[in-house]
């Protein structure tokens, strides 16, 4: 929360931001990015008007900056700096793939993640072992009517920096690191996340650490579980209860307790329904939001 794994099938949109006029009664509201015209500011559709912020569009650029800090871009980035290539209907990390019946109704989902590993004890081989690891752990399972799919794959690539990431293809950074793990937070692996400013909402990053030279599946599962939304069930005192089998909430287990999917699902869904209106054939759904949190009086609180 840095999708559900935008890691990724990558759906690329070509995004024109032509202005386009309908009929003579008056000018189309929308353009580039699919998003309203406000053009009392610079003329007539050069500035448009997003949920939270506005941006120009002969620059494709940010008027303010994004208060999601990515290291490698610029806070008044959009669009991966190629908004002929890409649209950014959500603001991005992780992605989903949905299918829907012909009601409508969303009956698939798949979380999809690319994620690169470096560092000591990384190899083609590990990448390869990762792979069939978490094939083998992240078990496809239908709740609720809905199949919940995952597509979590590992590359080796010694030479990938964070700032190289693209996380709108679903890009995400291991770096093993040859220190033992420890208990206390200095040495415990951990994915880099941050706090949405001014918002009760957590995110996750796309980079992350993993410490005794990655030699544990464990740990690297939890951890890139972590890069595609969901939380941790354990405090200092042990895992939440009903999680004390569950690869979220204690070491060792290897097994995704059934809420994990519901969250997905309910997410997805949500996100379906705020989307839809503005993109009426939605595929794909990116996003970097923790998204098994909900949060009550400003404090959060796991989603059971």
């Amino acid at each position: 929360m840095g999708s559900l794994g935008k890691r990724n099938s990558l759906k690329s949109t070509v995004n024109t931001g032509f202005h386009i006029s309908i009929g003579c009664t008056g000018v189309y509201r929308f353009g580039f990015n699919g998003q309203e015209k406000d053009d009392e500011v610079s003329g007539v559709g050069n500035t448009m008007s997003a949920e939270f912020w506005e941006y120009d569009t002969r620059l494709g650029r940010r008027w303010n900056q994004d208060p999601i800090v990515k290291p490698n871009e610029s806070p008044y980035l959009c669009f991966g700096g190629n908004p002929i290539f890409h649209n950014d209907p959500d603001g991005d990390d992780y992605g989903i793939t949905t299918k829907k019946d012909k009601d409508g109704k969303i009956t698939n989902i798949k979380v999809s993640a690319k994620i690169y590993i470096q560092g000591d004890g990384a190899s083609t081989d590990r990448a390869k072992e990762l792979t069939k690891a978490a094939q083998e752990t992240y078990k496809t399972k239908t709740v609720d009517g809905v199949e919940v799919s995952f597509d979590i794959q590992y590359v080796y690539d010694p030479k990938k920096k964070a700032e190289d990431l693209n996380s709108k293809l679903g890009e995400n950074l291991l770096t093993f690191n040859k220190k033992e793990e420890q208990s206390d937070a200095s040495s415990r692996s951990h994915v880099n996340g941050y706090m949405y400013p001014g918002r009760p909402q957590e995110y996750t990053g796309n980079t992350g650490t993993v410490y005794s030279s990655g030699k544990t599946n464990y740990t690297i599962l939890h951890e890139s579980l972590h890069l595609t939304g969901l939380s941790d069930r354990y405090t200092g005192s042990g895992a939440n209860k009903g999680y004390e089998k569950d690869i979220m909430g204690a070491w060792g287990q290897m097994t995704l307790k059934t809420s994990h999917y519901r969250n997905i699902i309910e997410y997805t869904q949500n996100q379906h329904k705020l989307l839809t209106p503005t993109y009426p054939n939605l595929k794909y759904i990116y996003s970097n939001q923790t998204l098994d949190l909900k949060y009550e009086g400003g404090k959060s609180k796991l989603k059971r």
